[in-house]
């Protein structure tokens, strides 16, 4: 495991893809700073400087976006799980407490070199007005190592992202169900949007019922 620790970058995840002769995996570059974050179809992700986890794994071995998402979120499930939050997961690729965003991830395969960059960004010693984004200080009320959250979130990376995807399904399915279960659509069954059209996940009465290889629709 290395790790290196930026004080400014324009993006984790692009800096992985600049400087990948000399970067071994698994590594994790993080920045106290990103001057160009983004998320999922190139949205953006502001953080204060040094208030959050602004972090890229570079894994080795090449994973469907969807494997590598579902190792993503867990391991971010295990980590928060380690400061009394337990969080759910929202399609395509957020984290959830208690309604309020928590975390974010972006996965990109780097085609023909074997290698996953999983990004993360992850709310922890920030406050916010809006009750549609959280952090891990506003529910435990008091302030966080980034550092040493950043060990623990990449031994969880680690061992969810090596683990076969029959056996993270089930736990990602349980995941999902809990933010499934309480939003609007149960007792109704509809289509969940997910990274790629690779994926269909029907939910039916606030339960995951029906995932073949779970090809996800848009129109969440």
């Amino acid at each position: 495991m290395h790790t290196t620790l930026l004080q400014s970058t324009d993006s984790t995840n692009d800096y992985i893809k600049r400087n990948l002769d000399r970067l071994s995996p698994p590594h994790l570059v993080r920045a106290h700073y990103q001057t160009a974050g983004r998320g999922r179809r190139e949205r953006g992700w502001q953080s204060a400087s040094g208030l959050n986890f602004l972090g890229s794994f570079l894994l080795e071995a090449q994973k469907s976006d969807q494997q590598a998402l579902m190792a993503g979120a867990l391991a971010l499930l295990d980590t928060l799980a380690e400061y009394g939050i337990h969080a759910s997961i929202k399609l395509p690729n957020d984290i959830l407490y208690k309604g309020g965003k928590l975390a974010g991830i972006l996965i990109e395969n780097l085609q023909g070199l074997s290698r996953t960059v999983m990004g993360i960004g992850l709310n922890v010693n920030e406050t916010f007005e809006e009750t549609q984004t959280t952090s891990i200080r506003e529910w435990t009320h008091r302030t966080h190592d980034i550092g040493a959250l950043a060990g623990r979130l990449f031994r969880a990376v680690l061992r969810r992202f090596h683990q076969p995807t029959e056996k993270l399904f089930p736990i990602f399915k349980e995941a999902l169900d809990l933010h499934s279960g309480r939003v609007l659509y149960r007792g109704r069954v509809v289509n969940v949007a997910s990274l790629t059209d690779d994926f269909r996940c029907v939910l039916e009465d606030g339960r995951v019922v029906d995932c073949g290889r779970l090809t996800f629709e848009r129109g969440w």
